[in-house]
């Protein structure tokens, strides 16, 4: 992976196995953390024309009911406006950020004229497997 970001709370990469952009979330982030390392992701996905991203939420704990709400509307729409055809989810760990995600995936498919297939994994692998096949 070729790394084009990196804080305390994230990395976001060019995942070259699955073409896919690629951000995986080392702690909890902030509000302001969150929307600094999902613009760098979206800015990623414009230079490779990318269709396909992996999130990796493993390490991440509770997303706040604000965040989460941001995440499916305004980052949502940016996926859906952006081409991206495919959002692999590494699923967090723990119980609480467990279920966050499930909560933002949720709202994340109720979109009406969605466009972007949206699927949960365990692992890194089984996100790349998926965005091959």
């Amino acid at each position: 992976m070729t790394t084009v970001f990196k804080t305390d709370s994230a990395t976001v990469s060019w995942n070259e196995k699955a073409k896919a952009v690629h951000v995986e979330f080392n702690t909890y982030v902030h509000s302001d953390q969150l929307r600094a390392i999902c613009d760098k992701a979206m800015e990623l996905q414009q230079e490779k024309g990318a269709q396909r991203m992996i999130s990796d939420n493993r390490k991440l704990s509770v997303i706040s009911q604000e965040d989460q709400k941001w995440i499916s509307t305004v980052h949502n729409q940016r996926i859906q406006d952006s081409g991206i055809k495919f959002v692999a989810i590494i699923m967090p760990e723990k119980t609480l950020g467990k279920m966050s995600m499930k909560r933002v995936v949720a709202s994340s498919v109720a979109f009406d004229d969605i466009k972007t297939v949206f699927e949960s994994f365990e692992s890194v692998e089984e996100a790349e497997e998926w965005l091959n096949s």
